[in-house]
């Protein structure tokens, strides 16, 4: 029993050992997002699809992104990931952006029913996934168009 113990204790230390690498590695991958930020009407926009990102991850790595930009201009940031038998978006926009009484829900809604789902969320985190992992290239192409349109709105 002793072994046993010794053994699943090992386990656990290893798998979070494992979780702490794969945070920082998805904190490496906010700053590299952030960096690429454009700016778009008066503000700025991220968008990227990352296949290596599992849909759980997203979330919080479109926050973390967000969370490495200013505040002081409007800003959005727009991810995507696919597997075989599913799409995920997420929409993030900053307090600036949210002040312009959009949430960022709405930026997803067309792309939710690209890719066979829905959208939705509330103030400043909005979410849309569906079964039809291939065209989420298409969904995150619309997705970015309605942010450029959210940003460069008077």
């Amino acid at each position: 029993m002793t072994t046993l113990h010794a053994r699943l204790a090992a386990l656990a230390a290893a798998q979070e050992s494992l979780r702490g690498l794969r945070k920082r590695e998805l904190d490496v991958l906010a700053g590299s997002l952030s960096g690429q930020r454009r700016e778009v009407g008066d503000g700025w926009l991220v968008t990227a699809r990352l296949d290596d990102v599992s849909p759980e991850e997203l979330r919080p790595l479109a926050v973390a992104v967000l969370g490495r930009t200013p505040d002081v201009a409007p800003g959005a940031v727009v991810l995507a990931t696919a597997s075989s038998d599913k799409a995920q978006l997420v929409a993030a926009i900053n307090a600036t952006l949210l002040g312009r009484g959009q949430p960022a829900r709405v930026l997803l809604g067309l792309a939710g029913k690209t890719v066979g789902g829905g959208a939705g969320g509330t103030g400043p985190i909005g979410t849309a996934g569906g079964r039809w992992a291939e065209r989420v290239d298409a969904a995150l192409t619309q997705a970015e168009s309605a942010a450029v349109a959210l940003l460069t709105r008077s």
